[in-house]
């Protein structure tokens, strides 16, 4: 099976692993968090998750899917008091059809500044 690694440039370099792996017609992707390309965090809670989702959007690009071509999503909040305004941001960005998810809240994340972060699988469209 073919494997390609994907670390788009418009993201920041996680440098020990890499965004995502497309193998074969499925596409792997790590924890997205709302970081900027220099890996710094974003603006206040709202900023950060829309941030989020925005790179997610990239990396999906980068591996020749779109958002309805998802076919799971994990996402962990650091905060139960985000569910509301994640759900918000979050029907903006993946819209119909539904995606299956998971939502955790969870007590921390690999950085103190990150307060969400979202893994996928995605089997895009026509190969």
């Amino acid at each position: 099976m073919d494997r390609s690694f994907l670390n788009p440039v418009e993201l920041y370099q996680p440098g020990t692993y890499s965004q995502a792996v497309r193998a074969g017609n499925t596409l792997y992707c790590a924890g997205v968090v709302g970081l900027d390309a220099q890996a710094r965090s974003v603006g206040d809670r709202r900023a950060q998750i829309e941030r989020a989702y925005e790179n997610l959007v990239v990396l999906l690009k980068a591996g020749g899917a779109t958002p309805a071509d998802l076919v799971s999503t994990r996402v962990y909040l650091t905060h139960a008091s985000d569910i509301a305004l994640h759900r918000e941001i979050r029907a903006r960005y993946l819209t119909d059809p539904p995606t299956p998810y998971t939502q955790l809240v969870v007590q921390a994340l690999g950085r103190e500044d990150l307060i969400i972060e979202i893994e996928c699988i995605a089997v895009p469209r026509g190969g």
